[in-house]
């Protein structure tokens, strides 16, 4: 079975974000987020990669979304 390396992260509701994120980590998953999700991760202490630093773009506006299908869908 082939290790999981990464994880995405994001959601609405951050109780219990931070134990769950910290629990991966300890298998040595490399956690990416957006936003707000990234921004509580770090303040509980994960180290964490933005979703727009990872794929190279930009989400400064809600058009300008990470998410590309072509890059994305399976």
């Amino acid at each position: 079975m082939k290790k999981i390396e990464r994880a995405i992260i994001s959601v609405t509701d951050k109780s219990g974000v931070v134990a769950f994120a910290k629990s991966l980590s300890k298998f040595g998953v490399h956690i990416l987020s957006t936003g707000g999700t990234a921004k509580a991760l770090r303040e509980g202490g994960i180290s964490v990669t933005d979703i727009s630093e990872y794929t190279g773009s930009c989400q400064d506006a809600p058009s300008q979304s990470p998410w590309r299908p072509a890059r994305h869908a399976g």
